[in-house]
């Protein structure tokens, strides 16, 4: 498991599918799509109740 702190939720490309993030505010967010190469396709809100 590796964390990273950014100051904004940077292009989900940048990622691989599956890594968490969290926002400047708190919110949380999951990477998903894409693949291996290319990086994941979008940020999409994690289910609270999930995270």
């Amino acid at each position: 498991m590796a964390a990273s702190c950014w100051f904004a939720l940077r292009d989900a490309s940048h990622e691989r599918s599956g890594v968490y993030a969290v926002d400047e505010h708190g919110h949380v967010f999951i990477a998903e799509g894409g693949d291996e190469y290319n990086g994941a396709e979008c940020w999409v809100a994690a289910d609270p109740a999930r995270a």
